[in-house]
């Protein structure tokens, strides 16, 4: 049973799919997270990137250490915000901008993993790139 069936994330679903955290559970924090950071805010702000970045970043990685019960995962979190210069949203047939982001490891493809998210809403001009990588390791 495959929890992604858009084709376009198909790669991403095959180097998900050893996850020690299930992908929906991922993005559920993703998603938490980023409504509360952007509860108040209606439009990006260059100086204000930076601390959003990090206080991103810390709050993903205590709801990742919150559901992980694999003790030999070390995760890594990337966050990539980004200013929509239209009203529209990301998803529409006229996107406000392009971004294409490339990651690769040199990994234990059975064990080790990196899984891409967006997290984009109607309420701000932000979108939200999220890579998260786990590398499973034997000293905990």
């Amino acid at each position: 049973m495959s929890i992604i069936t858009d084709t376009r994330v198909s790669e991403n679903t095959k180097i998900a799919s050893t996850s020690p955290i299930p992908v929906l559970t991922l993005g559920k924090i993703c998603d938490e997270v980023c409504t509360d950071v952007f509860d108040n805010v209606r439009n990006y702000d260059h100086e204000k990137s930076t601390a959003w970045n990090n206080e991103i970043i810390q709050l993903v990685l205590k709801g990742i250490e919150k559901e992980s019960s694999a003790q030999n995962y070390k995760y890594i979190v990337y966050v990539t915000t980004i200013e929509r210069v239209s009203d529209a949203p990301s998803e529409s047939d006229s996107p406000s901008r392009g971004i294409r982001t490339s990651s690769g490891g040199f990994w234990n493809p059975e064990k080790d993993g990196m899984w891409n998210h967006k997290w984009t809403t109607s309420g701000t001009n932000i979108d939200v790139v999220f890579s998260i990588a786990w590398i499973h390791s034997t000293n905990p």
